[in-house]
């Protein structure tokens, strides 16, 4: 049966002809790689928030109801406190549509109107989420999900099939040793002078028509995707510049690289679980931008920022890797150790030094890698250092240099890209000028 209902959120002399089937939801998350927080069709989401509006002509839109929360039940059933009915869409030719928003993975995210907060009203408008931050805290990141769905036919069942996508980058690092004569502990990275705060805007041609499977062996483009921006002041280039910092460390070593009869084996550091093959907390999850890298050269002591009186930006240092390592020149086949498993070698670099002043007090010792960010919303980009004998091996960060310094131990970037999808292998090599450029080598 049909019945005329008059809805609240429409003008009194309004009326919306309902169809007596309830909005009932399935959910398809892109099938990426397991990971701690990031959700795919093996670790699917248990609660999203879900928002609708309405058109009759296809110009003049309402809002119909939101934001609604939708729990999984026990029996694997999406459930709200409040039962929301479909309208009668009538046939594929007619002008009717309902459009669903919705957002899951990370908690505590509303849509909002416009830049000024203001409640989301329908009315046509694609929503925002405002000023969205990742987690400093890596281990507490989350993963944010989104979904559009534009229907404009009833469902047999009443179910719409919500087709959620990553908005944000992973970012995992590996570590690989090609050098015979050295051996490497590493114990954290940090990725440095990024953005950390961007707004994102809905699309509103859905995300239904498309749907991502890790597992193809060509490279993928998204579309219909919504966009990130933010706004910079007296910002001259179209590049991202941002001076937040992300952290992965740990008191025992992540990685232990160690090259033994001309084994190539790679470690990962902020990847992969060996032991539960999923991708564990330390992996990033990132704003999605494109940076230039930190040069070294140009930009020495300090890769920080620095404005004039008049708010001007008159030094745009790039983005850089901090490797927090050790590195010993080995003796033999395999590093030496005594019988009480301390490393007799030749330590090469250490990761820690005294302060200025103190005898006893230490503090870390990085190793600065320039590296351009080149990230896309749902992709995941995993960079391996590779420890070689070429490049120079990044930079001695430390301010109080008069000059950049090179790092003894040669290392080379290796980045892979997928999905979250598939996408081309780089190759970076830390040259002495420290530039960071990239060279495309091939498909992974």
């Amino acid at each position: 049966m049909l019945a005329l209902v008059a809805l609240a959120s429409c003008s009194k002399d309004e009326v919306v002809q309902l169809n007596q089937d309830e909005i009932k939801f399935s959910v398809v998350a892109e099938n990426t790689t397991k990971a701690a927080n990031v959700y795919c069709q093996n670790n699917l989401i248990n609660s999203f928030k879900v928002w609708a509006e309405y058109t009759e002509d296809g110009s003049k839109w309402s809002k119909y109801f939101g934001p609604e929360t939708m729990t999984k039940s026990d029996a694997g059933v999406w459930e709200s406190t409040a039962a929301h009915y479909w309208p009668d869409l009538g046939t594929a030719d007619d002008n009717k549509t309902l459009r669903f928003y919705a957002v899951a993975g990370a908690t505590n995210v509303n849509i909002v109107n416009d830049a000024d907060n203001s409640a989301w009203a329908g009315e046509g408008k694609a929503p925002i989420i405002k000023d969205f931050t990742p987690n400093t805290n890596v281990a507490l990141q989350e993963d944010l999900l989104y979904a559009v769905t534009n229907t404009k036919v009833n469902p047999t069942n009443g179910t719409e099939t919500l087709n959620f996508r990553h908005a944000l980058s992973q970012i995992v690092f590996k570590a690989k040793n090609q050098n015979p004569n050295i051996y490497v502990e590493i114990y954290g990275v940090s990725v440095c002078n990024v953005v950390g705060t961007k707004t994102f805007t809905f699309n509103q041609a859905g995300t239904e028509s498309q749907y991502i499977d890790h597992q193809q062996s060509t490279n993928v483009t998204i579309s219909n995707q919504g966009a990130w921006n933010y706004t910079v002041t007296n910002q001259t280039t179209p590049k991202d510049k941002g001076t937040v910092s992300y952290e992965v460390d740990s008191e025992t070593a992540l990685a232990v690289l160690d090259k033994i009869d001309a084994n190539d084996v790679t470690r990962d550091i902020t990847a992969q679980n060996n032991t539960g093959k999923e991708y564990c907390s330390n992996a990033m999850l990132l704003l999605p931008q494109t940076t230039d890298a930190w040069e070294p050269s140009t930009q020495w002591p300090s890769p920080t920022y620095e404005e004039n009186a008049n708010d001007n930006i008159v030094k745009q240092p790039g983005t850089y890797f901090l490797l927090n390592c050790k590195i010993w020149n080995k003796s033999g086949n395999s590093v030496a150790k005594d019988n009480g498993g301390n490393i007799t070698d030749v330590l090469l670099w250490d990761n820690q030094k005294l302060k200025d002043g103190s005898t006893t007090e230490y503090e870390d010792q990085f190793i600065a890698i320039p590296q351009a960010a080149n990230w896309e919303q749902g992709k995941k980009y995993t960079y391996t250092f590779v420890f070689t004998t070429q490049g120079n091996g990044g930079y001695d960060p430390d301010p109080d240099l008069p000059d950049p310094d090179p790092v003894l131990t040669p290392i080379v970037v290796n980045v892979t890209v997928d999905d979250f999808t598939n996408g081309t292998s780089t190759v970076i090599d830390m040259n002495a000028t420290g530039t960071g450029s990239s060279t495309t080598s091939g498909k992974i």
